[in-house]
C-alpha cells in the first residue's frame, strides 16, 4: 500500500475559511455535505464576475447578459 503524505498547513494557507479559530481551536471542519470550502483560486475567478458582469445568464440582449453568459459557458 502506498503512504501518502497529506500537509494541511498547505491545504490551510489556501482555503481562507480554515484560517480562523472556533473556540481557540483551528478551524478544521471539512463537511463537504453541508457545506464546501473554497480555496482562493475560486474566489480570484468568481469575483471578477461579481464586480463587472453580473447578470442573468441566457435570458438578456443586454451586453451584460451576453458577457455573463459567455463567463458561464467557459
Amino acid at each position: 500500500m502506498k503512504v501518502v503524505h497529506f500537509d494541511s498547513a498547505k491545504v490551510r494557507e489556501g482555503i481562507p475559511t480554515l484560517e480562523q479559530e472556533v473556540n481557540v481551536h483551528q478551524l478544521t471542519r471539512l463537511d463537504n455535505v453541508a457545506e464546501s470550502k473554497n480555496p482562493n483560486q475560486v474566489f480570484n475567478e468568481v469575483n471578477p464576475f461579481y464586480q463587472k458582469s453580473n447578470s442573468n445568464i441566457h435570458q438578456s440582449s443586454q451586453e451584460l447578459g451576453r458577457e455573463a453568459s459567455d463567463m458561464y459557458k467557459d
